[in-house]
């Protein structure tokens, strides 16, 4: 969907203007095309979804771990 991708690169442009090193990831959730960003913290990866944080009204998809994501995300 073109709202995640939108989302997802908003979301790294805001984080590196920040300092925090941040990239796009693609795959698929909920079983369509999806983005989603991974971040890197004193050398610890983080996955956030702002499309889920954004529909589910919740901060569940922040900074969670590669495990936790990819219960509900595959990459590419």
């Amino acid at each position: 969907s073109i709202v995640c991708v939108d989302y997802a690169n908003l979301y790294q442009f805001l984080c590196n203007l920040k300092g925090i090193e941040t990239e796009v990831c693609y795959g698929t959730a909920n079983g369509g095309g999806h983005a989603w960003n991974k971040q890197t913290i004193d050398g610890v990866d983080y996955y956030t979804d702002v499309t889920f944080n954004d529909t589910a009204y919740t901060d569940d998809w922040l900074l969670i771990s590669k495990n936790k994501i990819m219960k509900d995300h595959v990459f590419y």
